[in-house]
């Protein structure tokens, strides 16, 4: 199979794949060459138009000869005869630099010896020195050599941190409390109104942390309704002893026996327990379909009263009763003028009843409901 050279995409021949095919003269040849004389041209143009720039300490380029020995161009290059001027002028300032040597050479020597005196001083006081040292470093110790003054002692330093006083080097032994919180002891028996007396542990503090006390009885349901004591404030009514006193005496004299050592909850139980009368509802109905519907009671309904003033002008009384009370459900009519007659076929649930209007008579029916 024909393939393509990388650069200028000739076409080859296969001879393993392609066989004995017919040589295509065009594409194998006559392209080819077009392909090559097109890129010879176009690098022949190339080489006539490079522009080749001056030359830096950052690219390569053109560089311009010079015979100047005190430039400062970073562009141009030095001749022979600028290297043959330097050196010259190199070798006569060798000359003066070998005589000023020479003179160095007998004041180190002062100086090497005065540096030895120096050390030695230091070393009598203490400090560690060698003549291997610069002078700087050596100066440097001599400062250290001032006599402490001072009265700190360890416990007004931090700990692992060193200093010196009038006695000579110390050691701190102050404990850092800074980056956290730490508990603190507080004045039991100290009152003063409104203040709250704490001992922080002995140390360093930064500021940044809090030294607390603790006390399980400072919680809110300790404190009167709406009082803050230290930021902490009762929301909820608090029964004080006086309250709770006289709580416990009216379920006492409700024939419950109940104390001031009874907790509230138990209170309000004992509360629960007290018998009350029995509960009644009133109200006034307009039938409908014939019935008069009675919901939303806060008791079970055992006995029904009625009075219907019916718009036809008749009217009637009746009642009904639960079975609880006469071991069924009853309806009973009296005292009527006409028809429509009251509390026929009741039924009753846990929060209300319903009863029959005769012929289904409009108007209204007042009812009364009680509790057996």
């Amino acid at each position: 199979m024909a393939s393509n050279t990388l650069n200028l995409d000739l076409s080859k021949k296969d001879p393993v794949t392609d066989g004995n095919d017919t040589f295509n003269i065009q594409t194998m040849l006559n392209d080819n060459w077009d392909k090559i004389d097109e890129a010879v041209g176009q690098l022949q143009y190339d080489i006539q138009n490079i522009d080749i720039s001056p030359a830096s300490l950052t690219q390569a380029g053109i560089v311009q000869l010079s015979n100047a020995v005190n430039s400062t161009s970073e562009t141009m290059a030095s001749t022979l005869k600028a290297v043959k001027t330097a050196y010259d002028a190199a070798a006569a300032a060798q000359l003066t630099a070998n005589a000023a040597n020479t003179t160095a050479t007998a004041a180190k020597q002062a100086g090497n010896e005065r540096k030895a005196e120096l050390v030695a001083a230091l070393v009598a006081k203490g400090i560690a020195a060698t003549t291997s040292e610069t002078w700087a470093q050596l100066l440097d110790k001599v400062t250290s050599l001032i006599k402490a003054t001072g009265n700190a002692i360890a416990d007004d330093l931090l700990s692992g941190k060193t200093a010196s006083n009038n006695n000579g080097p110390i050691t701190g032994t102050m404990p850092n409390r800074s980056g956290s919180n730490s508990a603190a002891g507080w004045a039991d028996g100290v009152t003063t109104v409104g203040r709250l007396f704490l001992r922080p542990q002995a140390g360093y503090w930064d500021g940044t942390k809090f030294t607390y006390a603790d006390d399980n009885n400072y919680i809110a349901t300790n404190f009167a309704k709406d009082v803050t004591v230290f930021g902490l404030r009762r929301a909820l009514e608090r029964m004080i002893t006086v309250e709770k006193q006289a709580f416990a005496d009216a379920i006492t004299g409700k024939g419950i026996a109940a104390s001031i050592g009874d907790s509230n909850i138990v209170l309000a139980q004992k509360i629960g327990q007290i018998v009350t009368g029995k509960k009644f509802a009133t109200g006034t109905t307009l039938p409908t379909n014939g019935f008069v519907i009675v919901t939303g009671l806060t008791f079970v309904p055992k006995i029904v009263l009625f009075r219907a003033n019916f718009a036809d002008g008749s009217k009637s009384v009746g009642m009904c009763a639960h079975k609880d009370v006469v071991g069924e459900v009853l309806g009973a009519v009296s005292g009527y003028t006409s028809d429509g007659l009251m509390g026929s076929n009741p039924t009753f649930t846990n929060n209300g009843f319903t009863t029959s209007v005769f012929y289904n008579k409009s108007g209204s029916v007042s009812w009364l409901a009680l509790e057996w």
